[in-house]
């Protein structure tokens, strides 16, 4: 779905591009623990009864079966 016009694209990328390269790290790497952390809600929403290390391996299931298709 691509719904933001082009020229908001381009001046996000401006904006995101004048931060310092720290920054976006830092920024980058707390969304990629947000969505983690959104993920492992859902999985315990969805099974309560699931211990942390079956969080853990279904987190993994999900996220990267693609990786070792069975």
């Amino acid at each position: 779905m691509k719904d933001t016009p082009d020229h908001i694209v381009k001046k996000q990328l401006e904006i995101w591009l004048a931060k310092p390269v720290a920054e976006r790290f830092e920024l980058a790497f707390s969304a990629i623990d947000e969505v983690n952390h959104q993920t492992e809600l859902r999985i315990r929403q969805q099974d309560p009864l699931l211990s942390d290390s079956e969080v853990r391996i279904e987190f993994i299931c999900q996220n990267y079966s693609e990786l070792n298709p069975q």
